[in-house]
């Protein structure tokens, strides 16, 4: 199934920490390698309504990418390698401000996803402290 999918999130932030770790015993291919039959992808459309600039990262169960930086108040297009139909996560490192997470989202390859990130990211999405570098 391709098509465009919102992000939207809701997700325990202990369950992340169970999530990475399993990745090390389940042996599953990683959705971030390329296909043998050429690259795979998956593209997310970013609008950023806060002032601060975010970091953005592709979380799966093998782990995660850094698809890039976009500023306060900006908006942004990014693409993934991505080769099987896998559940996918974002995250977002606030600069000076929260580490946040949308809820999972199974993701095929070909799909196209929209990320609002809100003024007051803690009302919208599962939160922890400040930004770590």
């Amino acid at each position: 199934m391709h098509g465009r999918s919102y992000l939207s999130a809701r997700w325990a932030a202990p369950a992340l920490t169970l999530l990475l770790g399993a990745c090390a015993l389940t042996g599953r291919s990683d959705p971030f390698s390329e296909a043998q039959d050429g690259p795979q992808r998956v593209t997310l459309h970013v609008r950023n309504l806060n002032f601060s600039e975010v970091t953005l990262w592709a979380v799966a169960r093998t782990g995660r990418r850094r698809l890039g930086t976009i500023g306060g108040k900006q908006d942004g297009v990014y693409s993934l390698t991505w080769r099987v139909s896998e559940p996918l996560q974002i995250e977002m490192d606030l600069l000076a401000g929260p580490r946040c997470w949308t809820e999972e989202l199974m993701v095929d390859a070909g799909d196209i996803l929209d990320l609002e990130i809100e003024m007051d990211v803690r009302q919208m999405y599962n939160c922890q402290g400040s930004a770590q570098s």
